[in-house]
Formats: C-alpha cells, sequence, structure tokens
C-alpha cells in the first residue's frame, strides 16, 4: 500500500497527466449524466414509451461510435491536441444547448437526444486521445497510471449519479446542468492545456 500511494502521489504531481486526466473526468461526467438519468427523463419525465427510449439511447450512443471512428482516422492527420479541442467544444456546445433547453421548459426528447449526441461524439473525441496522452509520461507506470484514472473516474461517478438520483424532478433540468458545466470545464481545461503529445 506503500508504494502504491507513493506512485500515485507522483502521478498526481505530473501536470503532463493532471490536465488530459482533467479533460477525461469532465467527459466521464457527462456520459454518467446520461446513462444514470436518461431513463427517468425521458420515460417518468417526457412519456417516452421504452421502446423509444431504447432508439433513444441507441442514437445517442450512435454519437460515441462516431466519434471514435473520427478520432481513429483523424487523430495521425490532425493530431491529439486538435482533437481534444474539436471534442471539448463539441462538449461545451451541447452542454450549454442542453441545458438552456432544459431549463427554459422544453419537455421534448430531441431537445435531450440530439444535444447529447454531440456530446458524446465530443467524449469520443477526447478519452482515447487525453488517456493517450496522461498515460504518455509513464513508459514504467503506465498501469497504474491507468487504474488511479479509473478508480477516480468511478468514484466521482458513483457519486454523481447518486446525487442526480436524489435532484430528479421529472425533468432535464440535473441531468443537463452537470452536462453543462462537464462541458464547460472540458472547454476551460483544453484552453489550459498545452499538450507536448502531436
Amino acid at each position: 500500500p506503500v508504494d502504491i500511494a507513493r506512485t500515485f502521489s507522483l502521478i498526481l504531481a505530473e501536470r503532463r497527466f493532471m490536465r488530459p486526466f482533467l479533460l477525461i473526468l469532465c467527459a466521464f461526467l457527462g456520459i454518467i449524466a446520461w446513462v444514470s438519468s436518461s431513463a427517468f427523463v425521458l420515460v417518468r419525465g417526457f412519456g417516452v414509451s421504452t421502446r423509444g427510449y431504447g432508439f433513444s439511447f441507441a442514437a445517442v450512443m450512435l454519437g460515441q461510435i462516431t466519434g471514435a471512428w473520427a478520432s481513429s482516422r483523424l487523430v495521425v492527420r490532425l493530431g491529439i491536441s486538435r482533437l481534444v479541442g474539436f471534442g471539448a467544444t463539441s462538449m461545451l456546445v451541447a452542454g450549454v444547448t442542453v441545458a438552456l433547453l432544459a431549463w427554459a421548459g422544453v419537455a421534448h426528447w430531441a431537445a435531450v437526444v440530439l444535444p447529447f449526441f454531440l456530446f458524446l461524439v465530443g467524449t469520443a473525441l477526447i478519452v482515447p486521445n487525453a488517456t493517450a496522452a496522461a498515460l504518455s509520461p509513464f513508459p514504467g507506470s503506465a498501469g497504474a497510471a491507468a487504474s488511479l484514472m479509473g478508480a477516480v473516474a468511478f468514484t466521482i461517478g458513483a457519486l454523481v449519479s447518486a446525487g442526480l438520483g436524489f435532484a430528479f424532478d421529472g425533468t432535464a433540468r440535473p441531468m443537463a446542468s452537470v452536462a453543462a458545466a462537464a462541458g464547460l470545464a472540458a472547454f476551460f481545461v483544453n484552453q489550459a492545456w498545452k499538450p507536448s503529445t502531436p
């Protein structure tokens, strides 16, 4: 345990790890908001049928597939930094849009599904590229760095998921607010991030 704690502390002290890791956390929070709350919002809040919810969930996850497909084909040509920037901008636009629609009282499935489709495109551009950047300073302890990333992300995700459950009010506002906060945070973290990886 002492060696593990020492390794984790060294990893967390590395700025080349922390900035991409924070971007990953932002993306993860938005994903958790969708996964943990969308059924309540669409089915219980908006009256979408369970079958309709299945199609809605699939449509949003198609955004993640699309982003991952684009990332794998563009990363060599555009580089990690630009793809992460595109992803952060997508998260920002989508998160703010879904929050504005939710707080304006728009209770339609499209007001949630379409912005979250774009949000998931953004997360798929960020997560694999930011992960590569976060792990690159640790060729000898990449496993420890990856374990630390997973443990922190899932712990925060569990807390956010529970909080969204308590905050559910029959609208998309709690879920959308988390997405907006995640998008804003990703955008500003990316502005401060000057990756050494091309």
